[in-house]
């Protein structure tokens, strides 16, 4: 290989992260309080090639922020895109990290990795069905606490029944069944009766064990968990996972997007055995092409679209300035990113070693662009969500389980009280029946 030459050709697209053009001057390579953020991508090319002691001669595309295409390859022979000016030879490096693909290994040579990204999925929230709604007041505890919690229940009724009927023969005491039933009921509800109370020392530590757990315990948690529960935004999510988006893309709820811009996700689609099943879904529902970020961005702002994205893209940076978008991770790995350039490129060894010993670097420069909490566009036409001490009142929809339940007990107190009529007076006309037959005899 020849020695490294003094200088280096850099492709800087206007493709923010990477590389940000609203600054004085493009590309602007030092920080500074004029210009915070020249681009993340751009700080760790400048900072290798200055280790390097390499003069970087700027080289320019024409596609504006959020129109770069990274490389695609036409017809299997030309690139389109970044990747054409290094097929080409008009630059060494482009200012972008680059995934892993089969196609582009065939093509270029990888730098060792500089990072690691994560794919994402992004969609549109959506608005909680009422029925969803209703289960908010069970929120605090899943369904296997819920059937313990029952199970228990039942055992606690059936043992203190048991006792009070011991306690009847022993003591000589008349309290029939249902009113130790609704008894042990009224004290689950912190309504003491004095018909709990017991004769035997079992009875009473019986008692005592389900005061502390059923009511010091199971309904204090209860309690303090119900607030939270409630308070949580009402919108949801369409679904949590990529076997949950795989299966919404089958039925034909979802479309999937798919941006022109050679995003190595797609071919990652198209070969990698995690998406196998997604793969048989789009044979019946093909992707729906868009040609940039920004046109994929507007279809999400319609609604039953979803696509593929990466936490380092541009797209991601403009999430900010759309309302009610979300991002999914369950189920998606991370990629590394790398560098590429020509094959035998006599500048590989240099920025390999350079990357290494730079990590801390380059750790640094990620964590100020996308951990720190900066907010580098500001969401427009959005309604602000309150913050965790702002006052924020509970709406009829975070109500809604208490005030089914409250129906529930509307609709059972007359049916109970139409049976106990019917009862009663079936009983009454059963009792007199008996009466008139005992006084037939003596009457005559």
């Amino acid at each position: 290989m020849d020695p490294m030459p003094r200088k280096i050709r850099v492709l800087f697209p206007r493709n923010p992260p990477d590389n940000f053009d609203n600054c004085k001057d493009f590309p602007t390579f030092t920080p500074s309080i004029e210009c915070l953020f020249p681009g993340w991508t751009l700080e760790i090319i400048h900072s290798i090639t200055q280790a390097l002691q390499l003069i970087i001669e700027p080289v320019f595309m024409d596609a504006g922020a959020g129109e770069v295409n990274w490389g695609t390859l036409v017809n299997n022979t030309t690139w389109y895109g970044a990747l054409s000016y290094l097929q080409n030879n008009q630059v060494d490096v482009i200012s972008l990290l680059y995934q892993q693909t089969a196609v582009r290994a065939q093509w270029f040579e990888y730098s060792y990795p500089v990072t690691s990204v994560q794919e994402v999925i992004n969609v549109q929230e959506a608005d909680k069905a009422a029925e969803a709604s209703i289960w908010d007041a069970m929120k605090p505890f899943d369904n296997t606490v819920w059937g313990i919690f029952l199970a228990s229940m039942v055992i606690q009724i059936v043992c203190f029944v048991i006792v009070r009927k011991a306690e009847n023969q022993l003591f000589d005491e008349k309290e029939g069944l249902w009113e130790t039933v609704w008894s042990v009921l009224a004290f689950q509800l912190n309504q003491f009766q004095d018909k709990c109370n017991f004769y035997t020392n079992s009875g009473r530590l019986m008692l005592t064990m389900f005061g502390i757990c059923h009511l010091v315990l199971f309904l204090g948690l209860y309690q303090s968990y119900l607030i939270s529960a409630l308070l949580q935004d009402t919108a949801s999510k369409p679904f949590n996972n990529l076997e949950e988006m795989v299966a919404l893309v089958k039925d034909g709820n979802y479309e999937l997007l798919k941006i022109l811009n050679g995003n190595w996700i797609y071919d990652d689609i198209s070969v990698s055995p995690l998406f196998k099943d997604l793969r048989s879904a789009l044979v019946k529902h093909p992707y729906f092409i868009v040609n940039d970020s920004m046109k994929a961005l507007d279809k999400l702002d319609r609604g039953k679209y979803v696509m593929f994205n990466q936490i380092d893209s541009y797209a991601t940076l403009e999430l900010g300035t759309h309302c009610n978008i979300i991002t999914i991770t369950e189920g998606l790995p991370q990629k590394t990113a790398h560098f590429l350039f020509q094959p035998n490129s006599s500048f590989v060894n240099g920025f390999n070693k350079q990357i290494i010993m730079q990590q801390s670097f380059i750790l640094r420069t990620y964590m100020k662009y996308f951990d720190s909490g900066f907010r580098i566009y500001k969401p427009t036409n959005c309604e602000e969500k309150l913050g965790v001490n702002e006052y924020q009142p509970l709406g009829f929809k975070n109500c809604m389980g208490i005030f089914v339940i409250l129906l529930i007990g509307w609709v059972a107190c007359p049916f109970a009280f139409a049976v106990e009529l019917i009862t009663f007076k079936f009983y009454n006309r059963a009792k007199k029946l008996v009466a008139v037959k005992l006084m037939r005899p003596h009457l005559s």
